[in-house]
């Protein structure tokens, strides 16, 4: 049950960054796009019960560096993601 709930948090968290990333779109700042996303993503997964490694970020071979991050509540299921 843990597992579905996870899942569907993980969705609001899509779902948050693409909310907060559509503001840029059409205004060719694929930077200030990418910072709305990540701080969308992050404040989302603060409220999720789980304890793991999120990385954010792109893949190196582009040249961005990738950002990780340690998410811990009381009561977690341990889990890792790559967003």
């Amino acid at each position: 049950m843990m597992e579905q709930l996870l899942a569907l948090d993980m969705v609001r968290v899509t779902e948050a960054a693409a909310i907060a990333s559509a503001r840029f779109m059409g205004r060719g700042d694929r930077h200030g796009a990418d910072q709305a996303a990540t701080e969308a993503m992050r404040q989302v997964m603060d409220e999720i019960e789980m304890e793991g490694t999120i990385v954010i970020g792109e893949v190196v071979s582009v040249g961005a560096a990738l950002a990780g991050a340690l998410f811990s509540h009381p009561s977690t299921v341990a889990a890792s993601q790559a967003v």
